[in-house]
């Protein structure tokens, strides 16, 4: 056991009540203090998934799968200690997020709740994420590592995940997909209808990042500049788009810091100042140090000014008016689907979430909820402090359902 997980066990021993640490700020306005001791500590930022799942006395196992391109996957299961789980869930992160995302708010996460509830928890790193970094045979320094999309995701990260799960559970599972994870669930479930229909017991979206046009999110109003910026990650960084620059670079982050990062993530997300956690938010603000590539985000540029849920096409890339697209028909999706939608969400915002809920086979529409704060944004998903009362309880509801074969 190494020094790192030690302290931050007996920390967490000592100082946790119910996810609530002693030291950890109870304002954002203690942020703002200095003459007080530190407030910010909360240690689950600095831990890696592994440990904080075995800080709750969870069973944790790591597994490597390589799929036919040559990456290097690395899959985390998990659950409760000393219980054979009868349920399997595949949680899909977002783009540029590590699986610790589903659990750097402790008690009040995705991975606590479905752990206490007696699932079988599997966490994807897709390829370029958190400890999916390897390649039999490029570095992740080359482009050559970063030629990828969102199709590739699709095909082979994906597809190979919920084959191996399936194969080692011996049963179907369902996927809780976040924002990317909704996208590359969805595209899986359109592309593959058939070992959609034979693997999985439905698709619970969060954040539904499927129609992506005419958003209030700065990224809808900067895509027609992608192709100016994406230039220097290809000649400065290999081609990897990263946000580890947006992390807190230190141990004990100013007001100002955070709430710089905040009003930044606010810009693509959505403004909910009243739903941050002062408790987690140092914790939160490092659930997405990895990268994505920037053959991805072309094809979600292209999405955008599609309108559709398309493949990508290096055509469309250079001539964005030239309609000669390949796209992914939900119309085709055999599964279960639920989605939640944010009402304050500005990148997938709660009329193209319905758009995309209306265009499935209604035979497999079982329920499209719109979350009751009206204020909640696309960040809350993941960091919000309302989870725990407008959000978990559902979602949980809704994928015990779906495992128990049922819809609604």
């Amino acid at each position: 056991m190494n020094l790192k997980f030690f302290l931050g066990c007996v920390f967490l021993a000592g100082c946790f009540s119910e996810g609530q640490c002693t030291t950890a700020c109870q304002t954002m306005d203690d942020f703002k203090n200095p003459s007080k001791p530190p407030c910010w500590n909360n240690p689950y930022g600095d831990m890696s998934a592994a440990e904080i799942l075995e800080s709750w006395g969870n069973y944790v196992e790591k597994r490597h799968i390589i799929v036919g391109s040559g990456y290097n996957l690395t899959l985390i299961k998990t659950h409760t200690s000393g219980i054979s789980p009868s349920k399997t869930v595949i949680f899909m992160p977002g783009i540029m997020m590590d699986t610790k995302g589903f659990l750097v708010t402790g008690d009040k996460s995705y991975g606590y709740a479905f752990s206490k509830a007696g699932y079988a928890i599997w966490l994807l790193s897709y390829r370029g994420v958190g400890e999916s970094r390897k390649h039999i045979k490029y570095s992740d320094t080359s482009c050559d590592f970063w030629s990828f999309s969102l199709d590739d995701l699709v095909n082979e990260d994906v597809k190979d995940t919920i084959n191996y799960v399936v194969k080692e559970s011996n049963r179907k599972v369902t996927l809780l997909g976040y924002s990317m994870g909704t996208t590359l669930s969805t595209m899986y479930a359109a592309g593959y209808p058939d070992d959609a229909a034979k693997n999985l017991n439905g698709i619970v979206m969060m954040g539904p990042a499927i129609y992506l046009n005419n958003t209030p999110s700065i990224a809808w109003t900067l895509h027609d500049f992608w192709p100016i910026v994406k230039t220097v990650p290809q000649l400065i960084s290999h081609c990897e788009v990263s946000l580890k620059t947006l992390s807190p670079s230190n141990p004990n982050p100013t007001y100002q810091s955070i709430m710089t990062q905040v009003t930044m993530q606010s810009l693509f997300f959505g403004f909910n100042n009243d739903g941050i956690d002062p408790t987690t938010i140092t914790a939160s603000l490092t659930q997405n140090p990895s990268s994505t590539s920037v053959k991805l985000l072309d094809q979600f540029i292209n999405i955008m000014k599609s309108k559709k849920l398309v493949k990508y096409s290096e055509e469309i890339s250079i001539f964005p008016f030239i309609q000669l697209e390949q796209t992914y028909e939900l119309k085709n999706i055999k599964v279960s689907i639920a989605m939640f939608s944010g009402p304050n969400d500005y990148l997938c915002t709660a009329t193209n979430s319905k758009e995309a809920y209306d265009d499935i086979n209604p035979t497999f529409q079982c329920g499209y909820y719109l979350i009751s704060d009206t204020s909640f944004t696309h960040a809350d998903f993941v960091r919000g402090k309302d989870i725990p009362t407008v959000l978990l309880p559902n979602v949980l509801e809704k994928v015990d359902l779906f495992s128990e074969g049922k819809c609604s």
